[in-house]
């Protein structure tokens, strides 16, 4: 089974400025984001789905943009020098967290982050190989559980 990121396709830009993506949802911390970019006055372009972004359009620092297909976010990463990313509730792991990392933002982000139990370091090198070998190991495990 592929993993859901292809790591060939993420590269670093020379893009400024922040980013936050995701749904526009109290799990991924659209409130935490609201006061992080009031509290250090940082203007974040934000794209995503959902009705909530009512309340970052009440900001003068949360920019609202149209969402970006999957297909569109190498692209669109490459415009970024930060990707902000406070979630409110723990997470399992987020597309978004590696993608970034896979492209050379910094990321700040929280003790929710999931994928941060794993790979401490932000090294695109290390999710590189990780998602690389992800299908082979998927099935070396499988095949011992069917043993």
């Amino acid at each position: 089974m592929p993993s859901l990121v292809d790591p060939d396709k993420f590269s670093p830009g020379s893009g400024e400025g922040y980013l936050w993506v995701g749904n526009y949802s109290r799990q991924k911390g659209i409130r935490n984001l609201w006061e992080w970019a009031e509290a250090n006055q940082a203007h974040i372009d934000c794209y995503g789905y959902g009705t909530p972004r009512v309340y970052l359009e009440q900001s003068e620092y949360c920019h609202v943009k149209v969402p970006v297909p999957n297909n569109e976010m190498p692209v669109l990463y490459k415009d970024y020098s930060v990707l902000v990313h406070l979630p409110s509730s723990p997470e399992a792991g987020s597309r978004v967290f590696i993608e970034s990392i896979l492209s050379g933002l910094e990321v700040i982000t929280n003790e929710h982050e999931g994928d941060l139990s794993y790979v401490r370091l932000y090294d695109k090198n290390l999710w590189r190989v990780r998602l690389q070998k992800a299908p082979q190991e998927f099935w070396q495990k499988t095949l011992q559980v069917l043993e």
